[in-house]
């Protein structure tokens, strides 16, 4: 994998999310040791992860612009962990243009 799309958090509510900031950040600094190109997409430029990718997309958690960064950066998979309740139904319910990387196969759970 060259390059990896990560969708992180949108703003963040005082000491609600921002584990979840922290945790994004953390997986881009040791996806990039690794030597994996990280893109990071959220739709406030102040998120965590953004400040360790390659670069960074300050743009909505939507279709069009998950697809976008994905196309223009050639990312090889999709990382929606940390993207919360909408960035994760999100990538559950659409084709994105790249593998979701964390979810389960469809119909592995049931």
């Amino acid at each position: 994998m060259s390059t990896v799309l990560v969708l992180c958090p949108g703003p963040l509510a005082p000491g609600v999310d921002a584990g979840v900031d922290t945790l994004a950040a953390l997986a881009v600094r040791r996806l990039e040791r690794d030597h994996t190109r990280v893109v990071a997409l959220s739709p406030t430029p102040t998120a965590g992860a953004s400040l360790f990718a390659s670069r960074a997309y300050a743009e909505p958690l939507d279709a069009r612009a998950i697809m976008g960064a994905a196309s223009r950066e050639g990312a090889s998979a999709i990382v929606a962990a940390f993207a919360g309740k909408d960035g994760l139904a999100l990538a559950c319910g659409e084709s994105l243009g790249a593998p979701i990387l964390g979810l389960p196969r469809p119909g592995a759970l049931g």
